[in-house]
């Protein structure tokens, strides 16, 4: 059986954090592909507020491995392999990956999905792109390339932050 892995990403400071904590902290689900029972591996390269409390992690039976040695879309995918393999060797079952802010995930997607080592033992699931809806325009001015490169690759994009939004931030966004 493979490894689900799934790569979270967007900008710092967007909620990917949190929408892993959250998940994390939520308890059993009988719905498809949600099962607590799952052991998660959590592949963190992005060093940010809100660490994860080895309360949590040890209530929702994950393993968390952080790679601060650079990006690993560019930087550093061996350590991606190496992680990921370690993480499925400690009996993950299944494996969130989140990625640098500015991180190319076409070329996370793109390891996972073509390289030798991992092909056979890993099965990618859907990327998700949080965006923080606030300050979703001023980024999107600076650094268009990255948004538009990430929402492509997205089969998921959640617009976070949308309570502190004001009205025409989230129009924006949403367009």
């Amino acid at each position: 059986m493979k490894t689900k892995v799934s790569l979270v990403t967007g900008f710092l400071g967007s909620g990917k954090t949190t929408l892993l904590r959250h998940y994390l902290s939520q308890p059993a689900d009988p719905s498809p592909g949600l099962s607590r029972k799952e052991k998660v591996g959590l592949l963190i390269n992005e060093v940010g507020e809100g660490d994860f409390s080895p309360a949590l992690l040890r209530k929702a039976r994950c393993t968390l491995v952080e790679l601060s040695q650079g990006c690993i879309c560019c930087q550093a995918p061996n350590d991606l392999v190496v992680a990921l393999k370690s993480l499925a060797g400690k009996g993950a079952t299944r494996i969130f990956i989140e990625s640098t802010g500015i991180a190319d995930p076409g070329k996370i997607l793109a390891l996972l999905r073509e390289s030798p080592t991992l092909r056979g033992h890993f099965a990618v699931e859907p990327t998700v792109v949080v965006i923080d809806a606030a300050g979703f325009f001023s980024l999107f001015q600076t650094l268009a390339f990255y948004y538009v490169t990430q929402i492509r690759a997205a089969d998921l994009v959640v617009l976070n932050k949308a309570d502190v939004a004001t009205r025409p931030q989230l129009k924006e966004a949403e367009r």
